[in-house]
């Protein structure tokens, strides 16, 4: 009985053993067992959390660095008072930001005392944004206009086409007249079809003039410069005053001395 027991554990010790095909008769060593690949688990590493940044006065650092890593820092913040809206998380996240907009807030006040202390920092002084301001510069600016185109009357004249039964013209005559006798500009007004207005009773016939200067469409206005004889072209059409005083300072600079 003890031999048959003896047996009987070798034997199965034996088909315990068979881990491969060579031991197993009925696969044979003709069978082509792939060899099991390990697959790596990928787990995914957790993102520290970032700190928060500190700054030393005493030590300068780059500041794109600070500014990068207090947006990294706020942002953690909100997130977490999003995702996990505890009372904890919300009071950081608020309590920092203020922190951040106090930031903010001491460079715009920094950046203000600079431009009402240094002229120069100061755009409003070029470019007025109050209405008091606004109203001075357009004062100055109107007196500085009318000491240039009283200047600007005593060398050049104005040279006006028209005709008697065209309707810009008569919308456009009562605004030249005017502009000319508060600037002192002398006009020498041409009608093509040879008849006057009620501002220009008695203008040239001057057709030649016309033709010289290639005017086919009226009203036509052309600045004059006795001295050396030159004309130039100042607008087509019906304009408004301010828009014909832009155009007589322009063509004055552009012709120069």
């Amino acid at each position: 009985m003890k031999f048959i027991l003896t047996t009987f554990a070798f034997c199965l010790s034996l088909s315990l053993s068979a881990n491969t095909y060579f031991d197993k008769e009925e696969q044979g060593y003709w069978w082509y067992e792939p060899v099991p690949i390990e697959v790596e688990k990928d787990e995914k590493k957790k993102e520290p959390v970032p700190e928060r940044p500190r700054i030393d006065p005493k030590q300068e650092v780059d500041p794109r660095e600070i500014i990068a890593q207090q947006k990294e820092y706020l942002d953690y913040l909100m997130n977490k008072a999003v995702v996990y809206p505890t009372e904890k998380n919300i009071t950081a996240f608020m309590k920092y930001n203020e922190e951040i907009q106090s930031q903010a807030q001491r460079f715009a006040d920094t950046g203000m005392n600079l431009k009402w202390t240094n002229p120069d920092l100061n755009y409003a002084l070029k470019k007025p944004v109050f209405k008091e301001a606004i109203l001075a510069k357009n004062e100055q600016k109107l007196l500085e206009t009318k000491d240039q185109l009283a200047n600007l009357s005593q060398e050049f004249g104005l040279v006006y086409f028209m005709r008697s039964d065209c309707p810009y013209c008569k919308r456009y005559s009562p605004v030249l007249k005017q502009f000319a006798e508060k600037h002192g500009f002398s006009i020498y007004v041409v009608s093509l079809d040879g008849k006057g207005t009620e501002e220009f009773p008695y203008p040239k016939k001057t057709f030649h003039l016309a033709e010289t200067l290639k005017v086919e469409v009226v009203p036509a206005l052309f600045m004059a410069r006795p001295r050396d004889r030159k004309v130039v072209p100042l607008h087509y059409g019906v304009v408004s005053e301010t828009q014909l005083v832009g155009r007589i300072l322009e063509t004055a600079e552009g012709l120069g001395d």
